[in-house]
């Protein structure tokens, strides 16, 4: 998917109110260096394929998306 489809996809998704199913701290394991774990607050939506990840609850209310997990 491209960066200006991603936007889009976001934009869109952000503009209709979608019902949340799950909210809270995930433990990502880092890919090149197994000792190191990032923690990511994610939403996990209805009718999505992906999870959304932000820096924060605080952050996800405001909608300041950090990335997605397919």
């Amino acid at each position: 998917m491209s960066a200006a489809a991603f936007d889009a996809l976001i934009a869109k998704t952000s503009s209709i109110a979608v019902p949340t199913l799950c909210t809270g701290y995930v433990y990502n394991q880092h890919e090149k260096n197994s000792i190191i774990w990032k923690k990511r607050y994610c939403v996990l939506q209805e009718n999505s394929l992906y999870i959304f990840h932000y820096d924060n609850a605080e952050a996800a209310t405001q909608g300041e998306l950090k990335g997605k997990i397919p």
